[in-house]
């Protein structure tokens, strides 16, 4: 296997070099899934927003009936799906301001995408547009907190220049714009004991 470049590794952090940083990362998408299972059938429909890293695919895939991916650059996921033969899924690419669903959806998941949204007012009001009444979204954001950094300084990562909200301020922001908190969570989680590099949660659109 060919090594991968820094660019490579800043890009996927799911596959960096350093086996910590690799778990945690990989850890918050395994506590937002079992946050799933206790919130949803797993026969909804179901939006993956910026999920073109492919990451998550398979899970979701897995979980939930139907999913639709939508990204700029969602070539990793075109590949992932084919590698693992993905029926219930489906890729676009294209931008969130002038893709829309062919229906609106019973759950949009957001992971490490929100924060990079300089005004959570649009992508927000987009997700509020593609989900029915009382569906819900799924989100993992960073903390940013003295952990978050302390993390990003033992694996060489300086921050990007697009994180511009920390997760409690993603979180308030949601909750005023009519969402209500079914289930949350930090992560990773090690010895049992949560560790505050992610907030996770699972809302409901209630307005």
């Amino acid at each position: 296997m060919a090594r991968l470049t820094d660019q490579d590794q800043e890009r996927n952090i799911y596959v960096h070099p350093n086996p910590l940083a690799r778990d945690i990362f990989w850890q918050r998408l395994e506590i937002l899934s079992a946050g799933l299972r206790k919130t949803t059938t797993g026969n909804e429909k179901i939006i993956d927003f910026g999920g073109g890293s492919g990451a998550y695919l398979k899970g979701l895939c897995a979980q939930f009936s139907q999913v639709d991916v939508i990204d700029l650059d969602p070539d990793d996921a075109i590949s992932l799906a084919k590698h693992h033969n993905l029926p219930n899924c489906r890729i676009h690419k294209g931008d969130i301001t002038v893709w829309t669903p062919e229906s609106p959806v019973d759950l949009v998941v957001a992971t490490d995408v929100l924060e990079h949204f300089r005004d959570l007012d649009v992508p927000i009001g987009i997700i509020r547009s593609w989900l029915k009444p009382n569906g819900l979204l799924a989100i993992s954001v960073p903390t940013e907190n003295w952990i978050y950094l302390l993390g990003r300084a033992l694996v060489r990562k300086t921050k990007p220049a697009d994180h511009y909200h920390a997760g409690e301020d993603i979180l308030r922001k949601l909750l005023q714009q009519g969402f209500s908190v079914e289930w949350k969570a930090h992560a990773p989680q090690y010895a049992g004991l949560p560790i505050s590099l992610f907030r996770l949660a699972v809302l409901r659109k209630v307005k």
